[in-house]
């Protein structure tokens, strides 16, 4: 028989943060492949089956180990800000729709940001960007939105977030921008990453 197998959400299971959440004992298996498809099988589970008790509940069994799911989908990924001037704030609108099965609920956050020849100046945090004034930044809007007022896109930048399961959770983004009289003449682009991930909670 093969050792007890045991996956981990993260590397401690001694502390409350993390959790372990499936084991097997069995006899073998495999991962087969055929074009876009993958099938992992085990053979001789005599133990797989799920067992609760107080507030505890375990899933014995490899093919129990799917602990939750978390899908994001984005309405418009290519927005256009443009052509910037003095006396006005540009904007454009995007919307995030999360869903997750995990009970601990999930967090969206600007994952990664990459500027291309020019850059502006971010809006201060929880300010607002005003004509006149270089600044970029965004706001939010939605049920699970973490943000109040303008803020500046920069990497690891919460957004929005649950405590518990969502369905079609979605977050509203407003892409705003202004120049000033020392901005750089040329264009402006950026790519960011966004980022859903579950809590990862007990």
């Amino acid at each position: 028989m093969s050792p007890l197998l045991a996956r981990c959400d993260m590397v401690s299971p001694d502390n409350t943060t993390y959790r372990i959440y499936a084991d097997v004992v069995d006899g073998g298996g495999a991962l087969s492949s055929g074009g876009i498809y993958d099938l992992e099988d085990t053979v001789g589970e005599s133990i797989a089956t799920s067992t609760s008790g107080g507030v505890y509940n375990v899933r014995g069994g490899y093919q129990a180990m799917t602990s939750s799911s978390i899908s994001m989908t984005v309405s418009d990924g290519s927005l256009d800000l443009g052509n910037l001037s003095f006396v006005a704030v540009n904007s454009a609108n995007t919307t995030v729709t999360v869903t997750t099965d995990d009970l601990s609920g999930y967090a969206l956050s600007v994952g990664s940001i990459t500027w291309g020849a020019n850059v502006l100046s971010d809006v201060g945090g929880g300010h607002i960007v005003v004509a006149g004034v270089e600044a970029y930044g965004f706001a939010t809007a939605g049920d699970d939105s973490q943000l109040v007022g303008d803020w500046a896109v920069t990497a690891g930048q919460s957004i929005s977030a649950s405590s518990t399961p969502v369905t079609n959770s979605a977050t509203a983004l407003t892409f705003k921008a202004t120049i000033g009289g020392g901005s750089e003449v040329g264009a402006y682009s950026q790519t960011i990453v966004l980022q859903a991930s579950v809590n990862l909670g007990l």
